[in-house]
């Protein structure tokens, strides 16, 4: 006899919901979550407190104790179609719904589910039973044992109460698997090294251009880390992943004190062939608690993993780590583990990748007066963006556009992968921009010959002038730039792309004078129908407010500040702030203004403002600007 007592949690997500947006595949979700279960055999018999047993034709039964049932109750057993909850791996299942009048049980009661014919002939074996939450596609592990009955192997699962259960199988695994060669993907400076190994399991499986990081994130809606607890209520990773494979991935979600549990199901999906995803509260490349990594291999007692935080430029994949090291769940109840593995053929096209990073991609200006730096946007991960990035500017400030002030594109210190555990690679990477379909904007840029060593690293790095390429019109225009790295054959190994949204020409840039009249129509009998005129200058400069420079003398109102406020590139809406009296009395006066010409804007109404404190209104009576030639 085999006891096998499972204490962990294991949790399979087998949720289709899709939010990625693709119609074709929300439909096919859709219906699949709506088939009907298809009953393969099922029995009904009435059994009470004396206990009793209720079997199907293949041999499963309910076994019901003495003094169990508090009443005669009509119980159903049922075997159902596994397809529904396993997808691919289905073969691996048995699924059992039982149904009673009573809810709760004062015992257990035990389905035994004799071990499918497939499975009997093989020398060693291991298996686990739990419960299916139907709402959820969750499956939890119980108490089971794998026991020898009439000379039939069987699993044994307790339960106290009736509902969906799942018993399946697996052969014990060998000592030791190959690695498997997959891509390797880098998380860089951003905490989502789950979705960087997401990548990883996907295109190791199946390969999909511009598949990338951001697009995970955006894809899922969470762009920072995620615990084990939080990963297994992520039913729209799941999704994703089974979009970009076309297969259900089996997630499993262990509890503290399941060590060896979780060591041997880890082993089992290598053993089929299958990477393994591991999200623990232990890092084994960090001081911070909770990591990603890839699993593709053991030997005895030590895992090989592809850990998206290695910064090593040589053996960036296939680390050798004790099991001993990499599954510590068993010292503490706050500690848990989540693996998922996708059940499929390994089959990467190329095993050169790249990691558009953040900050690999960006756009410079040239400095500003003053400043001693160039302006710089580079890439930034952003869920709340359309892509799922857009680029942060020296300031710190997200912008969706890129200012057509910038002269350069910079591609810098792209990682440049190779996944080959033995073999060199000459690799070469292309660039290719475009624009609108009608704008006959196409520039490509090529760099041949890049030595990567196996299972190493090379940053790439390339300056583009945007010459060429700037935006000198009055419409805003986006650019989509492609890279890619291929190392021979008909197809790339890996590319990506980066649209950018280009402004026109800012035409409010430069120097301006602007000149306003101000009448008062305050209460004050002192300041009724005063006059006053502002006359000052200010330069544009991308900036959202502008403090304008006061001109004015004598005779005119001391107390106006003026300010011009505006969205970058906006040419028609602008806030006037004006100070009326106390600094804390300060009161906005708001212009509409549009361009009368290239080197002249004017307000289109009179607006009126001012300080309520001190009952004080104004009306602007003119206001123009113009702007100021260069000598």
């Amino acid at each position: 006899m085999k006891k096998n007592n499972i204490t962990g949690m294991v949790i399979f997500f087998l949720s289709v919901l899709l939010t990625c947006g693709i119609i074709s595949c929300k439909s096919s979700d859709k219906k699949k979550q709506e088939e009907k279960i298809t009953i393969l055999s099922e029995a009904t018999k009435n059994i009470g407190t004396k206990g009793g047993e209720l079997s199907l034709p293949d041999g499963i039964k309910l076994v019901v104790e003495p003094g169990t049932l508090n009443a005669d109750n009509s119980i159903t057993i049922s075997l159902v179609e596994t397809d529904k909850y396993f997808g691919n791996d289905a073969a691996a299942f048995t699924v059992i719904q039982c149904n009673a009048t009573q809810k709760e049980f004062s015992k257990p009661v035990t389905i035994q589910i004799p071990v499918p014919k497939q499975w009997q002939s093989k020398v060693s074996l291991d298996a686990a039973g739990g419960e299916i939450d139907e709402a959820t596609g969750i499956i939890k592990t119980l108490p089971t044992e794998l026991k020898d009955i009439n000379g039939v192997k069987t699993l044994l699962i307790q339960t106290t109460h009736f509902s969906t259960y799942a018993g399946w199988f697996w052969e014990t695994p060998p000592l030791s698997v190959v690695p498997m060669e997959i891509p390797f993907y880098r998380q860089g400076s951003a905490s989502t090294c789950w979705a960087a190994c997401i990548q990883m399991l996907c295109e190791g499986v199946k390969h999909k251009p511009f598949h990338e990081v951001f697009d995970i994130l955006k894809k899922v809606g969470y762009t920072d880390g995620v615990s084990p607890a939080q990963f297994k209520f992520f039913s729209s990773a799941i999704s994703h992943m089974r979009i970009y494979t076309d297969a259900t991935a089996v997630t499993e979600y262990w509890q503290y004190n399941s060590a060896e549990g979780l060591t041997k199901a880890i082993k089992h999906h290598i053993a089929l062939g299958h990477p393994v995803m591991l999200l623990t509260t232990y890092s084994i490349m960090t001081t911070k608690d909770g990591h990603a990594v890839i699993i593709t291999g053991y030997d005895g007692g030590r895992f090989f993993v592809h850990d998206p935080a290695n910064i090593s430029a040589t053996g960036v994949g296939y680390q050798s780590v004790a099991t001993a090291d990499l599954v510590k769940i068993d010292f503490g109840n706050t500690n848990a583990a989540t693996i998922t593995a996708i059940p499929a053929t390994v089959s990467p096209p190329g095993l050169v990748s790249l990691s558009p990073e953040e900050n690999t991609i960006r756009f410079t200006a040239p400095k500003k007066a003053g400043s001693v730096q160039e302006e710089t946007y580079n890439l930034k991960y952003n869920t709340a963006a359309v892509n799922g990035y857009s680029f942060n500017s020296g300031t710190g400030v997200i912008v969706d556009t890129i200012p057509a002030t910038v002269t350069k594109l910079v591609i810098k210190d792209l990682p440049v992968t190779n996944a080959s555990r033995s073999v060199a690679k000459t690799a070469s990477v292309d660039i290719f921009i475009s624009g609108p379909p009608k704008s006959k904007i196409n520039k490509s840029y090529n760099v041949n010959g890049i030595q990567v060593g196996p299972n190493s690293v090379v940053h790439f790095t390339k300056e583009i002038d945007l010459a060429d390429l700037q935006n000198k019109g009055t419409e805003y225009i986006k650019y989509s730039i492609k890279v890619s790295v291929r190392t021979g054959g008909s197809g790339d190994d890996d590319e990506f792309i980066i649209d950018a949204l280009m402004a026109p020409p800012d035409p409010l840039t430069g120097d301006w004078h602007i000149s306003s009249t101000v009448k008062s129509s305050s209460d004050d009998p002192d300041a009724i129908g005063k006059v006053s005129t502002i006359d000052a200058r200010f330069t544009v400069n991308n900036n959202s407010v502008i403090i304008a420079q006061r001109n004015d003398q004598g005779e005119s109102d001391k107390n106006f500040v003026v300010q011009l406020q505006r969205k970058p590139g906006d040419i028609i809406n602008f806030v006037l702030v004006t100070e009326g009296g106390e600094k804390d009395s300060w009161r906005k006066i708001t212009i509409s203004g549009k361009m009368t010409g290239p080197d002249s804007w004017t307000a289109t109404q009179k607006i009126e403002g001012g300080d309520i404190t001190k009952k004080r209104n104004y009306v602007i009576l003119d206001l123009v600007a113009t702007r100021q030639k260069n000598p």
